[in-house]
């Protein structure tokens, strides 16, 4: 099946997507939406597997916005296997969410002029849905209301102080506030990375944007 919907919004209006329920055949069925009106307009996201359903969420999916003010909306799939679909709500002078049903994710004030949220103590992002200090630090650290974040005690780290140091751990870095350029890359996935000295070396891959397919990231000067 192929299916395709075109969101039209006059005068250019500001259109938030809230991905309310998504579940398709991992791999194989696809939904693409773009901010225009045809897919030669810019890409905002691509969806296929078990992103939303019922209580399950692999992590919470903030609104797309598409600031064209129009939406395409392109479905795919092949013959093999059904599920459930999606279940995908848009909005006009609206502000992002995790959900349709919310403003600002229920942490915030929704300015539907500007399109922005102002949010609440103890959250931040575009759509308030990050909390400052995630799980209250785990019971393993402070949180930190003046940089917004988890003060983990010795032997533990991560985002909510979750992760014993001696056993390894992860960090989600912040994304560069510079858009893509030359010497700020550009996001990627299905790429190959390997570590040489203080350097990621990060070869082809898929982007949302134009991007060198080779990359060298040096990790001390970010």
């Amino acid at each position: 099946m192929q299916c395709t919907w075109l969101i039209d919004g006059a005068d250019n209006r500001t259109i938030q997507l809230y991905v309310d329920d998504f579940a398709t055949e991992c791999g194989w069925d696809h939904v693409y939406i773009y901010d225009g009106d045809s897919v030669y307009s810019n890409l905002l996201a691509v969806y296929s597997g078990m992103v939303q359903l019922d209580k399950f969420a692999t992590h919470n999916l903030t609104s797309l916005e598409a600031k064209s003010g129009s939406a395409y909306v392109h479905f795919y799939s092949d013959a093999a296997y059904n599920m459930t679909g999606f279940k995908i709500t848009y909005k006009y002078h609206s502000c992002p969410s995790i959900s349709s049903a919310l403003n600002c994710s229920g942490n915030g004030a929704c300015d539907p002029e500007s399109g922005l949220c102002t949010c609440n103590a103890g959250w931040g992002g575009r759509a308030c849905s990050e909390p400052h200090c995630p799980r209250d630090c785990s019971g393993h650290g402070e949180c930190d209301q003046q940089r917004h974040r988890c003060r983990c005690h010795r032997g533990y780290r991560g985002s909510d102080c979750s992760q014993l140091e001696e056993e390894g751990f992860w960090e989600l870095l912040p994304p560069s506030p510079y858009p893509p350029s030359k010497y700020v890359p550009a996001g990627r996935a299905s790429h190959a990375a390997i570590i040489k000295g203080d350097s990621i070396w990060l070869f082809g891959g898929e982007s949302f944007t134009p991007t060198a397919f080779v990359v060298k990231y040096d990790i001390n000067a970010s």
